[in-house]
């Protein structure tokens, strides 16, 4: 394993000089073997204005091992996060961009959301995993965990990924079609559409109708609006007064084997379609030693932003060590959506300065559609 020092590469700041030493790793756009990226040698405070993971490839499966040193990074705004696949774009950004089997190694290591200035900033997560672009998409079978993909590229045993392919198993969230629609009509009559999403600004706007996928972009009391019908690869058709309608939400399996473009998933499927899209997420990452993750809070300024200190959507394996402190953060201290294995062990996870309530401390770990959540240390009433 080859120890890059980072002090030794130029650059306007902290980041830079990271940016640069992971391109002098490069070759033919993939690291060349796994990457002590080492901070130990820069001195006192440090400025951090880009994201050095943007020469990497998501596809790229290299170890990369970041060991800080006592230092104060000042973390300013850099990554636009895009589109989140089944999960949706957020408008926040983030500091530093997570990839699969990327470790961090603190040593008394602080980060704080401000900049050069001393001026907080807004709206920014510091390490951040996103679920990357559509690389592929997904040959389904409704109960089947089985699925054939057009490109296997990146994706290895374990490797977590998001597909619309999931039916809620609770009635709220099916309704039934009350006129015939036809093969092409684009606003589908139903029963009622309450406990469905108001429109597609999530990509959560999804329905099956029979063996059908549609997807809409609106909706009133009593129609989907705006319909693509035959979505995913699945066939237009008409509908019988009565037939069921159910929502498909994106769900997060993880891979158990792989052979060519054939994938054993860890779960089956909901649906049938030829076209799913596949979105991968961010595996093994592990935030090790002592370090303080601290937003800046200001407690008479909500930051309409919502950021949070780890920001994670559809990820595996996430661990976050004991002597890790995430404190003065608006809305998040540890934020997964779609997430499955995490280990979270911060020492501590506090709101602000002052005093936290039992009901923020325990919002203040937000998991969504979570499995095999563990969590140590993390909620506690105190004082800091």
């Amino acid at each position: 394993m080859a120890v890059v020092l980072v002090d030794q590469f130029p650059g306007a700041d902290a980041s830079e000089r990271a940016k640069n030493a992971l391109t002098s790793r490069l070759s033919g756009g993939l690291l060349v073997g796994p990457t002590v990226l080492d901070f130990r040698g820069l001195d006192g405070v440090q400025d951090w204005t880009l994201d050095p993971t943007s020469v990497l490839s998501f596809t790229d499966r290299t170890a990369v091992i970041w060991v800080w040193g006592p230092n104060t990074y000042r973390m300013t705004k850099a990554i636009t996060i895009p589109p989140n696949g089944p999960y949706g774009a957020a408008a926040t950004g983030a500091s530093i961009r997570v990839l699969p089997h990327h470790h961090h190694v603190f040593q008394g290591t602080t980060f704080i959301m401000q900049n050069s200035s001393g001026t907080r900033v807004l709206a920014t997560h510091l390490f951040l995993s996103y679920l990357d672009n559509t690389l592929a998409t997904a040959n389904a079978t409704n109960g089947s965990s089985v699925v054939t993909v057009t490109s296997a590229n990146g994706i290895e045993i374990g490797t977590p990924i998001s597909l619309p392919g999931h039916l809620p198993r609770t009635g709220s969230d099916t309704t039934a079609v009350a006129s015939d629609p036809g093969i092409g009509g684009t606003s589908i009559n139903v029963a009622s559409t309450a406990q469905f999403p108001p429109d597609n600004s999530n990509n959560a706007a999804t329905i099956l109708v029979g063996s059908e996928i549609i997807r809409y972009t609106s909706k009133d009391a009593t129609h989907f609006l705006g319909c693509t019908r035959g979505a995913y690869g699945t066939t237009a058709a008409s509908h019988a007064v009565s037939s069921l309608v159910s929502r498909v939400v994106a769900d997060t399996y993880y891979v158990k084997s792989v052979s060519g473009t054939q994938l054993t998933l860890d779960h089956a499927l909901g649906v049938t379609a030829t076209a799913l899209p596949v979105y991968q997420g961010t595996q093994d990452v592990s935030f090790l030693g002592s370090a303080v993750f601290d937003g800046n809070l200001d407690a008479s300024n909500d930051d309409p932003g919502n950021p949070s200190a780890v920001f994670t959507m559809g990820s595996r394996l996430i661990r976050v060590a004991p002597n890790i402190i995430i404190r003065n953060w608006d809305h998040g201290g540890f934020f997964s959506y779609g997430g499955q294995d995490h280990a979270i062990m911060a020492d501590r996870i506090t709101r602000s300065a002052e005093r936290i309530s039992i009901m923020a401390a325990l919002l203040f770990l937000s998991v969504h559609t979570c499995g095999y959540l563990a969590v140590a240390n993390a909620v506690r009433l105190m004082r800091t």
